[in-house]
């Protein structure tokens, strides 16, 4: 069985499971707030954040292993990084402030106003070109270089 990030189709899931999808949106809530998910919503504000999460991940990378004997490496760099930025924060889903949301551009915007790509050692700036505050948080490296960050420096957030 291979696990990957899942794009939820929530419509079809809470049809499967015979719920309304409030019902479900209210389920994943309290399931991020057991801390067992880590719902990460598309970059807006207002009603769009109200909307479905984009992404559904597991709240620690460590539960990967306990529900998948084939892991994408991909997956695990973006679970690690969506956890230590949530917990560095401290926070719970806020309405209109949340810490960590998928950007336009890269894979993560933090705060607003950090753009993060995750990736491999060889992963590229291409993806981030001609962007301010733009980063990427590289797996299988010791020390930072440029706009490169090591990944595992983000386990020191909190």
């Amino acid at each position: 069985m291979s696990l990957n990030t899942l794009v939820p189709n929530l419509a079809k899931l809470a049809q499967a499971i015979d719920i309304s999808r409030p019902t479900l949106y209210n389920y994943l809530e309290h399931l991020q707030d057991a801390g067992l998910l880590n719902l990460v919503h598309r970059q807006g504000r207002g009603y769009s954040k109200l909307a479905k999460p984009e992404k559904i991940y597991l709240e620690n990378s460590n539960l990967m292993y306990a529900v998948s004997d084939r892991i994408h490496p991909g997956t695990l760099r973006e679970i690690f990084f969506a956890n230590q930025i949530k917990n560095s924060m401290n926070i719970q889903p806020a309405f209109l402030e949340d810490a960590l949301e998928l950007g336009r551009k890269g894979d993560f915007l933090v705060h607003g106003e950090l753009v993060f790509e995750v990736g491999g050692k060889n992963k590229t700036t291409r993806q981030i070109a001609g962007m301010e505050n733009a980063y990427i948080a590289a797996d299988d490296i010791e020390n930072g270089f440029g706009r490169k960050v090591p990944l595992w420096l983000f386990g020191f957030l909190y």
